[in-house]
């Protein structure tokens, strides 16, 4: 949540789904303590999905595609930290733009199995920050954001690390 905050600092209402209720009531709980949001428990992985401008799967390696065309609205973002599991076939069809964070590591899933109904080859995530691909290129159309090779939580966490190491005066910078 923290990451997605940090990059999407407008963000004022969340949906949170799991598939058991618990954890659904126990992330609401924590993250409402720590962001100034609504943070809204679903009871459907629908109602998470369909109001939804940025929609992050983050579910088990285990196929569960119930996330329907009609749910995933035009304009919106997904991040896959889940693969493609949850997303049924059709729905990933009608993508207009794929992005990845490592092409080599997403072939070598593709090969396994993974992301067989992803049409066509995704761009790579530093050929888009380097403008050396297109991004969005009008309001309408669905992205997907395929994280599979870096570890974005890591640097979130590194980042929290360093900055109370700094607060706190304390650690010690190595030469690189």
């Amino acid at each position: 949540m923290e990451a997605i905050l940090i990059t999407c600092p407008n963000i004022r209402r969340v949906f949170a789904f799991d598939v058991a209720p618990e954890n659904t009531r126990k992330f609401v709980k924590e993250m409402s303590n720590k962001f100034s949001l609504e943070i809204i428990p679903a009871t459907r992985q629908k109602e998470a999905v369909v109001n939804s401008d940025i929609v992050i799967t983050a579910g088990a390696l285990v196929e569960n595609r119930v996330i329907e065309v009609e749910w995933f609205k035009e304009g919106a973002l997904a991040c896959l930290v889940d693969f493609d599991v949850m997303w049924k076939p059709e729905t990933l069809q009608i993508v207009d733009k794929y992005y990845v964070d490592d092409v080599a590591q997403y072939k070598y899933f593709k090969d396994k199995g993974f992301f067989r109904d992803v049409p066509g080859m995704p761009s790579e995530l530093d050929m888009l920050i380097n403008r050396k691909t297109k991004g969005r290129g009008t309001y309408k159309e669905r992205i997907i954001f395929l994280n599979i090779g870096l570890a974005l939580e890591d640097i979130a966490v590194a980042h929290k690390i360093y900055d109370k190491a700094l607060k706190n005066d304390i650690g010690v910078i190595l030469p690189l």
